[in-house]
């Protein structure tokens, strides 16, 4: 424990020293990119009848799904057309479910270092003469949703107030991007309330809150699902522990199933070997988006450190349990107080919860110190608790 105690100090240390110096450098980031923005569109003439709404949420899936329960309210309130500008992994979400918007503007993210792919971009999004954009991250990417809404000219540009972003709030060098900043006086809360916050302030309104599973008509098989991948290694559990954990649980299912994209297959593949059972299914790198939201939403149960699978869980009603290393547990995971279904989250022993604090320094050290005894007590917790085990 003192060990892991000591690495946790040096890595906070090192989190610390590498966000000021990525501080400095967003604001020259951010000079730059605007430059490029205000060359791409300086002879694109700008029009007197401004029309339409953008909406410019270029976030991966989990945020997506987060976000997706405060569409109708959009639906209901926007000046149209709506335009809807974001991540292109949405993209079979919003065909298949929340198709809301009159046109879409797709996102290849791993372009957006091609000055070529994103002039383009800002001249396509300059060109929709609208007359609202909306960035509603509470975290806002400056370099990528800022730029895009900057590059809209529109004559209201709705963001969060930079002084409430979570890693860079002193971004000076934002002051064009937007008209108007949201203000908050809650510090922290669940991602999906706040959402809701977002868009109540944006249109004066009162929409219902209230927790409703997109999907809670799945018929549920004595089934466990694994997504043992995040989208940072100091979330990622070590493989040793989900094999040694899948073999004393094996018993209380019919079958456990394996769900991730590409970056999970290396993992999976060696999970199942270790495990070396019929009950085992690897489904890693085989499915799509939606396939997933069907495969979480008939099983009993999940298993997972935070990603989006989370949200998945939750929306499609099924009993959740997350191996956390405690980064914005209050933001992204804190769901048990408003759903249904049952949502538990295993922290590192060291770790102190704060409903009012996010804690932004952490290390893979963190999560690797959660044991196996614990993540399986919660496990068998939930299965009792649910009468089904």
């Amino acid at each position: 424990m003192a060990f892991n105690q000591l690495k946790f100090v040096f890595s906070a240390a090192n989190q610390l020293l590498r966000r000021k110096l990525a501080a400095a450098k967003i604001n020259r980031e951010i000079v730059k990119e605007m430059a490029l923005v205000d060359s791409a569109i300086k002879d694109i003439e700008i029009k007197d009848n401004k029309k339409g709404t953008v909406i410019i949420k270029c976030d991966d899936i989990g945020d997506f799904l987060i976000w997706q329960y405060v569409i109708p309210e959009i639906e209901k309130q926007a000046i149209r057309p709506i335009t809807f500008i974001g991540n292109q992994l949405v993209k079979p979400l919003i065909e298949n479910w929340f198709d809301f918007a009159d046109q879409y503007i797709w996102i290849d993210k791993s372009k957006l270092k091609d000055e070529n792919y994103k002039t383009d971009l800002y001249k396509k999004i300059r060109a929709l003469n609208s007359e609202v954009a909306i960035e509603p991250m509470f975290t806002r990417n400056y370099l990528v949703d800022d730029m895009l809404i900057y590059a809209t000219a529109a004559n209201e540009r709705i963001a969060w107030s930079r002084h409430l972003h979570t890693y860079y709030p002193n971004a000076n060098a934002i002051d064009q991007v937007t008209t108007r900043e949201i203000e908050s006086d809650i510090k922290v809360q669940l991602e999906y309330l706040r959402n809701f916050e977002f868009i109540s302030k944006v249109y004066n309104s009162q929409p219902d809150s209230t927790y409703k599973a997109t999907f809670p008509s799945f018929g549920k098989q004595n089934r466990l699902v694994i997504v043992p991948v995040a989208n940072t290694k100091s979330r990622y559990w070590p493989v040793e522990n989900f094999i040694q954990l899948i073999k004393e649980v094996l018993e209380k299912f019919d079958q456990i199933l394996l769900l991730g994209g590409p970056n999970a297959i290396e993992r999976c593949d060696l999970i199942e070997k270790g495990v070396n059972s019929p009950k085992l299914l690897n489904m890693s790198g085989k499915t799509s988006i939606t396939e997933v939201v069907a495969f979480v939403g008939e099983s009993k149960l999940m298993l997972c450190p935070d990603t989006f699978s989370v949200h998945v869980a939750t929306m499609t009603a099924t009993d959740v349990v997350v191996i956390s290393n405690g980064n914005n547990w209050q933001r992204f995971l804190n769901y048990a107080p408003y759903v249904k279904s049952k949502v538990e989250i295993v922290f590192h022993p060291g770790f102190k919860p704060d409903i009012n604090k996010v804690k932004t320094l952490y290390s893979s050290a963190e999560i690797k110190s959660i044991s196996v005894s614990a993540v399986k007590e919660r496990l068998l917790k939930v299965i009792e608790s649910s009468g089904k085990g």
